[in-house]
């Protein structure tokens, strides 16, 4: 706690100066306030990037084999980057390479889905062209014997 004193000082018509001493205590939180919140603010960016970091490290690793070179590398410079940020405590950048990663991280995921949705959607058609066929060869069969 800190102690403060603030001075008024009066004159009266007689000319006597008279002092009032007001005495306040200021906790130091509060004289520190705006510097806490900033402090608090960049431990909570830093602890969402490192997240971001988390999942995209996670990410390469489990789908490393359906990512193409140039998307790994892409993502493994955006880690990097952002690992900098962090150590820079630099909070601006800290938030840009952050959401950087997180876009770069999604987008790679939508190419990853899409790519699985026409795999899913190649094979559906190969399975119903296979049955064509098979129901082609089964009407034939099916003639010949009643022939």
């Amino acid at each position: 706690m800190i102690l403060a004193i603030e001075h008024t000082f009066q004159i009266d018509t007689r000319g006597i100066v008279n002092i009032i001493a007001h005495t306040t205590l200021k906790k130091e939180a509060e004289i520190h306030q705006e510097e806490d919140r900033k402090k608090k603010e960049l431990i909570e960016i830093k602890n969402n990037a490192e997240s971001v970091i988390y999942q995209a490290e996670k990410f390469l690793k489990d789908y490393t084999s359906k990512i193409s070179e140039s998307d790994k590398n892409d993502l493994q410079a955006k880690i990097d980057e952002l690992k900098k940020a962090i150590d820079s405590n630099d909070l601006d950048k800290i938030k840009s390479n952050s959401s950087q990663l997180a876009l770069t991280l999604q987008n790679i995921g939508g190419k990853m889905y899409n790519q699985e949705g026409n795999n899913n959607a190649n094979q559906s058609d190969q399975n119903d062209q296979n049955d064509q066929n098979d129901n082609q060869d089964q009407n034939e069969e099916s003639q010949n014997n009643n022939s």
